[in-house]
C-alpha cells in the first residue's frame, strides 16, 4: 500500500467513487468537489493498493467565531476507507500519516469517537471549542493538538467552510 500526500485532478474520479461507495448518498463527494472549486481544500491524501484508491482524507481551514489565532487549524473531512478494507487498522495508519503530512497546528472533526480516539483525538470541548447546540453532534466533535498548545488562548464555536453547510 502506498500513501499519497498529493492527490491530483486525474485521481478525483477515484476519490468520488470511494466516497460514494463508502457513505450513503453523495454529500461527501459533493463536499469534496465544492471545497476544491471554492479553493478551500487545504490537503487531500490517499492510500492506494496498486491502482485502487482504498483510503482518502481531506482537510480544509476552519475558524473560531470571534477569535483570531496565528495557529493553523484544519477541519478533517471527509475521510473514507473502502468497505472491504475497514477493520484492519489501515484507516488509523492512514489518518496518522495524513495528519503528520499537514502543516496543521490543530485538527478538528465531527466523527466516530471510537475510531478517532485511537489517533489521539479527544472531545473538542476539553479545549473550549464547540460546534453545535445539538448534544449528539457536540459529543462527536473532536480535536487533536498536532503542535503542543495549538488551542491555547483559542476558544469558541468552530466555523467550517460554507460548503459544509450547503445541502
Amino acid at each position: 500500500m502506498r500513501f499519497d500526500p498529493t492527490l491530483t485532478p486525474d485521481t478525483f474520479d477515484a476519490v468520488d467513487a470511494l466516497l460514494d461507495n463508502t457513505f450513503p448518498g453523495d454529500f461527501e463527494s459533493k463536499l469534496a468537489k465544492k471545497l476544491r472549486a471554492g479553493g478551500a481544500m487545504t490537503a487531500e491524501h490517499g492510500l492506494w493498493d496498486g491502482a485502487s484508491l482504498i483510503g482518502y482524507v481531506a482537510y480544509s481551514p476552519v475558524s473560531v467565531d470571534g477569535c483570531t489565532t496565528s495557529k493553523t487549524l484544519l477541519g478533517l473531512g471527509p475521510m473514507a476507507i473502502a468497505s472491504s478494507q475497514q477493520g484492519n487498522g489501515i484507516g488509523l495508519d492512514l489518518l496518522k500519516q495524513s495528519v503528520a503530512a499537514t502543516n496543521a497546528d490543530g485538527v478538528i472533526l465531527l466523527g466516530h469517537v471510537g475510531f478517532y480516539k485511537h489517533a489521539g483525538f479527544g472531545p473538542a470541548a476539553n479545549f473550549g471549542l464547540h460546534f453545535s447546540d445539538n448534544p449528539e453532534m457536540e459529543a462527536a466533535f473532536m480535536a487533536l493538538e498536532v503542535s503542543k498548545g495549538a488551542f491555547h488562548g483559542v476558544s469558541g464555536r468552530i466555523v467550517y467552510h460554507s460548503s459544509f453547510y450547503e445541502g
